[in-house]
């Protein structure tokens, strides 16, 4: 919705000032919208409204997933012990399920992207 606004913004007004005014309610809004979202969050996480522990630590939340899929479920520091980096500095990943899905997803996307 910023990049719309912003696009109109440039297209409707032609002076600087005009301009440099209007840009600054989007920032404005966008920056409030932020922060409303992100004290929502914690908030919501401490009181226990979604599935990450409250008392877990906030850096090991963020890394973590809290999906109901049991490969999912894995410790973060275990998830980030798998992954290695090789001499190419492409991270290599260790053989188990989880590991193996990553490794196939990584590949694909380098496919894709026209990387592998």
């Amino acid at each position: 919705n910023t990049k719309i606004a912003i696009s109109i913004v440039l297209s409707m007004f032609t002076e600087m000032e005009s301009q440099t005014q209007a840009l600054g309610v989007i920032w404005t809004y966008t920056f409030m919208a932020s922060c409303s979202v992100l004290v929502y969050s914690l908030f919501a996480w401490k009181l226990g409204w979604t599935k990450a522990p409250p008392n877990e630590n906030l850096l090991v939340v963020i890394i973590s997933t809290y999906d109901e899929n049991e490969n999912s479920n894995k410790d973060a520091n275990e998830l980030l012990s798998v992954i290695t980096e090789n001499e190419s500095g492409i991270n290599a990943i260790a053989d188990d399920d989880l590991a193996s899905t990553m490794r196939l997803e990584l590949e694909s996307q380098s496919k894709r992207k026209g990387l592998y």
